[in-house]
C-alpha cells in the first residue's frame, strides 16, 4: 500500500511541476485553469484577484493597450508602469511629481504590467498611463484644476478617466467637464467616498459616472465606504500597488477600488472599441454579484471581470456572421439601407425560417407581418414580413424584409405588393432594387418591352382588382 501511495504521490508532483513549468494552476473545486503571472506580489493579490474574477478573466485577455488617465496628485515614473507623457494644471510642477503617493498608487491598481517578473501587476497589464497632476503643493485639489485635467486627458485619447477623488458638494464646473468626455466616448470612474456616509460623494454620484464602493471580504460594503444614491458597484478596500518611491505597497479605500474598476473598463473597451460609456457601465452592472438587481447598500455588487468580459462578448453584434449564415440559406439583396431575403417558398412558416436559418443561440428571431402583428411559428411569413434578428438584450441587430417566391419576380400570383415595389422601382429611379432583373421584367408585363413605367402599374392594378388581361 505505501508503494502505490508513493508512486501516486510521484505522479502528483510531476504533475505539478509541469503546471507550474507552463504557468498553469489548477483550481481543484472549480475544475478549471487560471493563468498565474509570475510577479512577486501576485501571492499578495491571489485573494483580491479571484474576489473580482480577474483571474479567470486573464483567460479571456491578458491586457488591452487602452489610454486609462488618472487624474489625481500625478503618478511618479515607475518601472512597472507604462506610462504615456502627461499633464500638469499647475504650471510649476509637472505631472511626474507625486508627492502625496497617491496617484501612483492608483495607477498601479490599474495597469501595473503584468508577468514581468517584477513586482505587482494591474487589472489591465498593457494600459498605457496618462497621467494628469491635479493638486497643489501642498496636495490640495481644486475643482478647476480637475476640470481642466479631464478635459485635457480626453483630448488626448484618453477612454477611461480614474477619479479616486470627492466632494460633498456638487460643481458645475466638474460636471460640465464629464460630461464633455462621455460625449467624446470616454468613460468617468470615481470613488464613492470613505466617510461611511449616505449618499456618495461627487463625482461619484453623476448618473453618467461609474461610483464605486469597497468590499473588504468580497460580498458586503466595507463601514466606511460610502453608500446610497450613486453606488454603481464595488471592488475590494486594499491593493499591493506601485508607489512614488519606486517601491510597493497596500493602499486602502475606496480610492483603490475605482481604479480596479477602470482596469475593467478599459478591458472591456479594448476588446470592443465601439462600446459607448453607457454599455460600458451597463455591463459593469449586470457582470456584478446582484445579478442585476442594485441596493444603496452595495450598488449592483461586487464586480466580476470574467463574468463582466463573456456578458459583453455575447453580445457582440457580429452582423458579417448573420449575413454569411442568412445568404447560405436565402438570396439576400440590399437597396437603400433595407436587406431583403428574397426566394421564400409559399406557405413557408415563420418556424421553418426560423430553423432553417439556425443562427447562434446569442440571437434570436421574431417575424411579424405588413402590419407589425408578431407571427407565430406556424404561421406563414409572406411578403413584406419583417424579419428581426435580436441580441441578448432585445435589441434589433438586423432586419431583412421576406419575399416569397414568384410576384413580380417570377411565377407567382400578382399582389398588392408588387404594385408597391414597382412604383418604388420606377419613382425612385432604383437601379439596384430588389428585383434584379425589375426592367426586364416589367416589360413583360405590357408584352411590349421597354422600360417600366405608369402604365404598367394602372394595368398591374386593373390585373389585380378586375381580373382583365393586359
Amino acid at each position: 500500500m505505501k508503494k502505490v501511495t508513493a508512486i501516486i504521490t510521484t505522479c502528483m508532483l510531476i504533475i505539478s511541476t509541469i503546471l507550474v513549468s507552463f504557468n498553469m494552476q489548477v483550481m481543484a473545486t472549480e475544475a478549471e485553469f487560471y493563468y498565474v503571472p509570475n510577479d512577486p506580489g501576485y501571492k499578495s493579490l491571489s485573494a483580491v484577484l479571484t474576489a473580482i474574477g480577474a483571474q479567470n478573466a486573464w483567460n479571456i485577455t491578458k491586457g488591452e493597450s487602452v489610454v486609462v488617465s488618472v487624474v489625481d496628485s500625478g503618478v511618479a515614473i515607475h518601472e512597472d508602469l507604462l506610462l504615456l507623457p502627461g499633464y500638469s494644471a499647475i504650471s510649476s510642477l509637472l505631472p511626474n511629481q507625486d508627492t502625496q503617493g497617491h496617484g501612483t498608487g492608483v495607477a498601479g491598481v490599474v495597469g501595473a504590467i503584468g508577468d514581468n517578473e517584477i513586482g505587482t501587476l494591474g487589472i489591465n497589464w498593457k494600459a498605457k498611463i496618462l497621467p494628469v497632476k491635479a493638486d497643489n503643493q501642498s496636495g490640495t485639489l481644486l475643482i478647476a484644476n480637475i476640470a481642466k485635467g479631464i478635459i485635457w486627458a480626453v483630448d488626448n485619447g484618453a477612454r477611461v478617466v480614474n477619479l479616486s477623488l470627492g466632494s460633498l458638494t456638487d460643481s458645475p464646473t466638474l460636471k460640465t467637464a464629464i460630461n464633455y468626455a462621455n460625449n467624446k466616448g470616454c468613460v468617468v470612474v470615481a470613488a464613492a467616498g470613505n466617510s461611511g456616509k449616505n449618499p456618495v460623494e461627487y463625482p461619484a454620484r453623476y448618473p453618467n459616472v461609474i461610483g464605486v464602493g469597497a468590499s473588504g471580504n468580497g460580498i458586503t460594503r466595507e463601514a466606511a465606504s460610502n453608500y446610497g444614491e450613486g453606488l454603481d458597484v464595488l471592488a475590494i478596500t486594499s491593493y499591493y500597488t506601485t508607489s512614488a518611491s519606486g517601491g510597493y505597497s497596500i493602499m486602502s479605500g475606496t480610492s483603490f477600488s475605482a481604479p480596479q474598476v477602470a482596469g475593467l473598463a478599459s478591458l472591456l473597451i479594448g476588446l470592443n472599441p465601439e462600446l459607448t460609456p453607457e454599455q460600458v457601465k451597463d455591463y459593469i452592472q449586470r457582470g456584478a454579484s446582484g445579478n442585476g438587481v442594485r441596493t444603496d447598500q452595495i450598488g449592483y455588487g461586487v464586480i466580476n471581470c470574467e463574468k463582466t468580459l463573456q456578458l459583453m462578448l455575447s453580445e457582440m453584434e457580429d452582423t458579417g456572421d448573420i449575413e454569411e449564415i442568412v445568404s447560405n440559406v436565402y438570396e439576400i439583396d440590399e437597396v437603400g439601407g433595407i436587406s431583403y431575403i428574397e426566394n421564400i417558398e409559399e406557405e413557408t412558416t415563420v418556424g421553418t425560417i426560423k430553423n432553417s436559418l439556425a443562427l447562434p443561440t446569442k440571437y434570436t428571431i421574431e417575424i411579424t407581418n405588413i402590419d407589425g402583428v408578431t407571427l407565430t411559428n406556424s404561421q406563414y411569413a409572406g411578403t413584406g414580413s419583417v424579419i428581426k434578428v435580436k441580441n441578448q438584450a432585445e435589441e434589433i441587430v438586423k432586419n431583412y424584409t421576406a419575399v416569397v417566391k414568384g410576384d413580380i419576380t417570377g411565377e407567382g400570383e400578382v399582389n398588392i405588393f408588387d404594385i408597391v415595389r414597382l412604383t418604388s422601382y420606377i419613382f425612385d429611379e432604383n437601379e439596384g432594387f430588389i428585383w434584379n432583373k425589375a426592367i426586364e421584367k416589367a416589360g413583360k408585363i405590357t408584352e411590349s418591352g421597354g422600360e417600366p413605367n405608369i402604365f404598367d402599374i394602372v394595368r398591374l392594378i386593373s390585373y389585380c382588382f378586375d381580373g382583365a388581361s393586359w
